[in-house]
C-alpha cells in the first residue's frame, strides 16, 4: 500500500478516536474507546458490530435521532478504520485497498488462460 494512503488511514484513525472519545465522554458511557477498539480487534464476523452498537445503546441516555445517526456513522468509521486480527491486523479500508493493487488485471495473464 502507498505510503500516503497508509498516511490518510492513519490520520482518519485519529480523527475517529477523537470523535468517538469525546461522544463517549459527552453521554458519560461506562466503557472507553479502548474497549470498543479491542471488539473491532478481536472480532468474528459482523454480529461482532451489533454488538458494539448494543454497548452504546444500553448505556446511552439520549434516543435523539441526530445522536444516533453520529453515532452509527462513528462506530462504521471505526469499524472499518480500525485493525481486525482476522484480517492479519489490518483494516478493512486497508485490505480492500491492498486488494485493489493486487486484482490489477494483466491483460497477458488473461490472455493464457482462455
Amino acid at each position: 500500500m502507498p505510503k500516503n494512503q497508509k498516511n490518510e488511514i492513519i490520520k482518519r484513525r485519529e480523527e475517529i478516536k477523537d470523535k468517538l472519545s469525546e461522544f463517549i465522554k459527552e453521554n458519560n458511557l461506562g466503557f472507553s474507546f479502548a474497549d470498543i477498539e479491542k471488539m473491532i480487534f478481536e472480532e468474528s464476523g459482523q454480529k461482532d458490530l451489533q454488538k458494539i452498537f448494543s454497548l452504546f445503546f444500553e448505556d446511552m441516555p439520549s434516543r435523539d435521532a441526530n445522536e444516533i445517526n453520529r453515532l452509527l456513522e462513528l462506530v462504521n468509521d471505526a469499524w472499518n478504520y480500525f485493525p481486525h486480527k482476522s484480517l492479519e491486523g489490518m483494516c478493512p479500508k486497508e485490505k480492500a485497498q491492498t486488494r485493489v493493487v493486487s486484482d490489477s488485471v494483466d491483460p497477458r495473464k488473461d490472455l493464457d488462460e482462455l
